[in-house]
């Protein structure tokens, strides 16, 4: 079933500027924006602000090439007053050829976890786990740095910054992530073999470059 996606947010902007769709808060379904209208599902959306511009990123998990590349991650940027920025119905932050997603397998309100960030530069940093197997098991952690024009920086499944290696079996969930302030970021995430363990660390991209500036098991 296709569920339209489309984008609310409550925010300041003059009449002679603004790009929202309704500037009234008054959110009937012909006044709000759609964000993405492609086939299939998109689900999942989560809101980052964009520093120091002003502008919304809005990211969720795309099931628009599911039969090619299983789930994959999108983003549309917006600026402060409502303007599109980047391709219509988004662009690919992660299209590797196994599921990436950011949500995890139970319940669990993934809006109450931090998994994307700024990067203090009109752009951002977003951490997800990717199916490196066809079992589905989640074995690699990885992060995607968004520049402020769309393109990503790093390959279709990301930065990887945690996989299994072999006769390991070890897997890795529960992405959470937010910046440093200082254009990096700090990622943590759980690794599972025979007990689980938390990890942190410190990273920033620095020329195409992820950077590690410390970190470990907690």
């Amino acid at each position: 079933m296709k569920k339209l996606f489309t984008l609310i947010l409550l925010i300041y902007a003059s009449a002679a500027s603004a790009q929202w769709s309704d500037v009234n808060n008054q959110f009937f379904d012909s006044l709000h924006m759609p964000v993405s209208i492609v086939t299939n599902v998109q689900k999942n959306p989560i809101i980052v602000q964009s520093y120091p511009d002003g502008g919304y990123f809005v990211i969720w998990e795309d099931d628009r090439n599911v039969a090619v590349t299983n789930t994959d991650i999108y983003a549309q940027k917006y600026d402060k007053t409502g303007k599109r920025l980047w391709a219509d119905n988004g662009v690919p932050v992660s299209n590797g050829p196994y599921r990436e997603q950011y949500t995890l397998s139970s319940n669990q309100d993934y809006r109450n976890r931090s998994v994307a960030a700024t990067d203090s530069a009109g752009g951002f940093y977003i951490a997800y786990y990717d199916d490196s197997v066809t079992n589905y098991s989640w074995y690699r952690m990885c992060v995607q740095h968004m520049k402020s024009n769309g393109n990503a920086v790093f390959g279709a499944a990301g930065f990887i910054a945690a996989q299994s290696v072999p006769n390991n079996g070890s897997t890795f969930s529960a992405p959470f992530l937010i910046a440093d302030g200082n254009k990096g970021f700090y990622l943590s995430y759980v690794q599972t073999y025979s007990n689980d363990y938390v990890e942190v660390y410190d990273y920033r991209d620095e020329n195409g470059t992820m950077k590690l500036y410390g970190g470990g098991k907690v």
